[in-house]
């Protein structure tokens, strides 16, 4: 088995460790879909489009073995349900991955066994409906996060960089037949079926690609994708709406493991996406340009030393290299809870509903209290009126004219 961090792990006292919780992506999968003239259009993917594979369980379940051998003084080696809790999108492939996940890091043992022909054990997997889900899929309705989204095609930014690179969407588009017209929303969505397609056609299933290819694949196409995530994500407001929930969640939970070391579960697992991963590491300025591989894991672990509570952000792209130790800008490697919680505070929405309707619980204390002001303003005036009525009818009566 992998050592985890092995300069770490001679170095530090385990018991800082005290909450995890961490995002991972699903495992190897079939293609989301394909373009409509890939010369494998209808090839027999197993399970169909966007469907976890055999190499892609095997590969969760050592992913879980992995973790197991760095949390498992925390959880312990046999499951207690007080101990982890686990979500994962509603998409297939996240609810297998996390149950593959669960059988490496929680193989049955003595009393757990049930069948000794079967060597696995039902743990519970929490999925999160799609039309609620802000947190992990994003797909629960946002009206401002379309609006902005939406915009972004006519971003200056965007224009600019779709003028740059014009002839190389128009390069694309004549080979593929796919919609690559200026349109941010259709042109990130298309360019990444297309780039997805060949990356799993070549790599997973060892088929040859067309010869039109060689010039775009993997590169600049891989590099034009990341430019496109940071155009996204280039607004703070897109970003609070996105992140915001899931931050809002991170830091809640470890701010109640502080106050009761014995609240809550130990290990908090999420089955999600590259997206997950990627905007994470976006809103913290930790992006590389990397795009997570399958099995990719983000973890923020809470840890406390001489009485100072720490998060440290622990990213493994691989199952073959050792996970590392994130340096977060204008935090460190070891960010005390307090300057972590400064750093995501704008990120995170105080009511994510009206925020999503154009503005924030904060915006909607100053547009009551200015409406306030002005109704006070005009009951007193009201009752200025009044006074000066009274006033001029006492005087009209006593004037002796």
């Amino acid at each position: 088995m992998r050592v985890w961090y092995k300069e770490e792990l001679e170095e530090e006292d385990k018991n800082w460790r005290t909450k995890k919780i961490v995002v991972f992506r699903h495992g190897d999968r079939t293609p989301v879909g394909t373009y409509p003239k890939d010369p494998y259009r209808n090839y027999p993917w197993p399970q169909g489009y966007g469907q976890l594979t055999n190499p892609g369980k095997l590969r969760m379940n050592k992913v879980g073995q992995y973790f197991k051998g760095r949390y498992s003084f925390l959880t312990g080696y046999k499951y207690n349900r007080k101990n982890v809790i686990v979500n994962s999108s509603y998409m297939d492939r996240c609810v297998q991955s996390a149950e593959c996940f669960l059988s490496g890091y929680y193989p049955p043992t003595s009393s757990e066994i049930w069948d000794p022909y079967i060597y696995w054990q039902p743990i519970p997997v929490y999925t999160i409906p799609k039309k609620y889900d802000n947190i992990i899929q994003y797909s629960k309705n946002c009206p401002l996060y379309k609006k902005l989204f939406s915009d972004i095609s006519f971003h200056d930014q965007f224009r600019m960089f779709y003028k740059k690179y014009e002839s190389f969407f128009k390069y694309i588009e004549n080979n593929t037949e796919i919609n690559l017209s200026p349109h941010f929303d259709k042109l990130i969505l298309n360019l990444g079926i297309v780039y997805d397609s060949l990356l799993i056609e070549s790599t997973q299933y060892n088929l040859t690609l067309p010869r039109w290819t060689n010039s775009v694949y993997p590169e600049p196409l891989k590099s034009l994708l990341n430019q496109l995530i940071r155009i996204q994500l280039g607004g703070h407001e897109i970003k609070k709406l996105l992140i915001g929930p899931f931050l809002k969640l991170l830091l809640s939970e470890m701010k109640q493991k502080v106050r009761n070391i014995n609240s809550g579960p130990k290990l908090h697992l999420f089955s999600g996406h590259d997206f997950n991963i990627v905007y994470l590491k976006v809103a913290l300025n930790i992006y590389d340009n990397i795009l997570p591989h399958y099995g990719s894991c983000l973890a923020f672990e809470l840890r406390k030393k001489n009485d100072i509570h720490y998060i440290t952000a622990v990213y493994e792209n691989s199952t073959e290299t050792a996970p590392y130790l994130l340096n977060i800008p204008a935090c460190g490697s070891y960010c005390t809870l307090e300057k972590f919680e400064h750093l995501i505070n704008s990120l995170i929405p105080q009511n994510w509903e009206s925020a999503c309707k154009g503005r924030d619980l904060q915006e909607e204390i100053k547009i009551l209290i200015e409406k306030l002001k002005i109704l006070t303003k005009t009951i007193k005036n009201e009752l200025i009126a009044k006074s000066l009525t009274r006033l001029y009818k006492t005087t009209d009566s006593d004037y002796p004219g």
